[in-house]
C-alpha cells in the first residue's frame, strides 16, 4: 500500500482500538473520511463481494452445511475482508463495515459505536459527488446508486446515533451535547431527503460487556491490555469460562492466569472512575480470596496484559517494556486510564502504543499520548 501523505510504500497499516487507520511510517491518519474520494476498483470489490459470501452463505445461512468451527472461521474472514475492502475506500464495503461494528461482529465494548460512526459518516457525509468505478462497468457509478447508498449509510448512522443512551454519550462522543449535535446534522441530511425519522431513542436490549465478552477479550490472544469495570458475580461468573484445551481437557480462565500466559490486577472500586489498591492475580484461589476478603455485591476493576501476546512489529523484550510501564510507580498508569474514563470498551494492541512511540522508545510517553487519543471523545 502506499501512503497519500508520505508516499512510503508499506504492507500493513497500523490498526487502532477505534478502527481507525494510520500509515507506520508519517503515522498520519489515512482512515476514508468524509474527504476521501471513493471508488471501487476489481482488488478491494473482489475483496467485498467474498465477505458478503461467506456472511452470508456460510455463517448466517450455513449451519446445516458447515462445522461451527468452519462457520466461526468464515466469519472472521467475512469481517477481514470487509475491512480491507473499506481501506481500499469501497463505499459499499465501508457501509458494511459500519454495520459489523455497530452489531458487535467487529470492535468490543461503547468504543464499537465510535468505530461504527466513523465508518457510516465517510459514506453519509461524504463531500465529494461521484464514486469511481472500473472503466468496463463506465467509470463512475450511477448517481442514483450512489445516492441510494450514501442515503442507507444515513439511515444506519442515526439509527445507530440514536439507540444509544444519553448517560453513555460521554464515553462515545464526549458528551451527550456532542451526541445530540451529530443526531441533529444526521436528521438535517434525512429531512433533506424527504425522510422525517421518527422521535424515539431505544436502549440496546443486550448488555454490552458480558462474562463472554471479557473472557473472550483476555483469552483468545488478540489484545495486548485493557481494564473493565464489573460487578463480583460478573467476575465469579468469569472464572468459571472455559476453552476446549489438549486432549480436550476445558481450559478454565484461571489456568490461563496460573500459567503465566495472562496477568491480571484486581482492585475494588471506589467509584466510577477511582480505584483501591491494586492486587495481584496469580491463580483461582487468589481471584477468590480478593473477592471475597473486599466483601460481597461490590464492583471490581480488572486489568489484564496478555504476556503471549505475539507481536508483528515490535519484540519481545517490548512488550515487557509495556507492561512495566503500565504497572510502575504502584500501577499509576492504569490508574489514570481510569480517571479518564478508558475501560468498559477500548482494549489495547501494540498498534495503539507504536502510533504514540518516539524514536527514544518512551514507552511511558506513548501511553500518556495513547490515553489522551482514547480518552478525547
Amino acid at each position: 500500500m502506499i501512503c497519500p501523505a508520505c508516499r512510503k510504500d508499506f504492507l500493513q497499516p497500523l490498526e487502532t482500538f477505534d478502527g481507525r487507520r494510520f500509515c507506520p511510517s508519517c503515522k498520519k491518519d489515512i482512515f476514508p473520511g468524509e474527504e476521501t474520494a471513493l471508488e471501487i476498483t476489481k482488488e478491494n470489490n473482489a475483496k467485498m463481494a467474498e465477505s458478503e459470501r461467506l456472511f452470508g452463505e456460510v455463517w448466517l445461512t450455513g449451519a446445516l452445511k458447515y462445522s461451527e468451527a468452519d462457520r466461526r472461521q468464515a466469519l472472521q474472514s467475512a469481517l477481514r475482508l470487509s475491512a480491507e475492502a473499506a481501506f481500499l475506500k469501497n463505499p459499499y464495503a465501508l457501509v458494511n463495515a459500519g454495520y459489523y461494528f455497530e452489531n458487535g461482529y467487529m470492535g468490543r465494548g461503547r468504543e464499537r459505536f465510535r468505530s461504527a460512526y466513523h465508518y457510516y459518516s465517510a459514506v453519509a457525509f461524504n463531500k465529494n459527488d461521484a464514486v469511481k468505478i472500473p472503466s468496463e462497468y463506465g467509470g463512475i457509478l450511477q448517481s442514483s446508486d450512489y445516492s441510494t447508498l450514501k442515503l442507507r449509510a444515513l439511515k444506519n448512522l442515526y439509527s445507530l446515533l440514536t439507540s444509544i443512551p444519553p448517560e453513555d454519550a460521554s464515553e462515545i462522543f464526549g458528551s451527550e451535547k456532542n451526541l445530540e449535535g451529530k443526531i441533529e446534522i444526521a436528521k438535517k441530511k434525512l429531512a433533506e431527503a424527504g425522510i422525517v425519522p421518527e422521535e424515539r431513542r431505544e436502549e440496546r436490549a443486550a448488555k454490552v460487556l458480558t462474562p463472554d465478552s471479557v473472557f473472550s477479550a483476555v483469552v483468545e490472544g488478540k489484545n495486548l491490555f485493557g481494564i473493565f469495570r464489573l460487578p463480583r458475580e460478573d467476575i465469579l461468573a468469569l472464572a468459571e469460562k472455559a476453552v476446549p484445551g489438549k486432549a480436550g481437557v476445558e481450559k478454565k480462565f484461571g489456568d490461563f492466569i496460573s500459567d503465566g500466559k495472562v496477568k491480571i490486577k484486581l482492585a475494588s472500586a471506589k467509584g466510577e472512575r477511582e480505584a483501591k489498591l491494586f492486587r495481584d492475580v496469580s491463580s483461582k484461589r487468589s481471584l477468590d480470596a480478593i473477592l471475597n476478603n473486599d466483601g460481597k455485591n461490590q464492583n471490581f476493576f480488572l486489568f489484564f496484559f496478555n504476556k503471549e501476546y505475539e507481536p508483528a512489529r515490535l519484540k519481545k523484550r517490548e512488550i515487557g517494556r509495556i507492561l512495566s510501564a503500565l504497572t510502575a510507580d504502584d500501577d499509576q498508569t492504569i490508574q489514570k486510564f481510569l480517571n479518564k474514563g478508558v475501560y468498559n470498551g477500548p482494549v489495547f494492541g501494540e498498534d495503539d502504543v507504536i502510533l504514540f512511540l518516539d524514536a527514544l522508545k518512551n514507552y511511558g510517553a506513548a501511553l500518556e499520548k495513547l490515553l489522551a487519543y482514547a480518552s478525547r471523545y
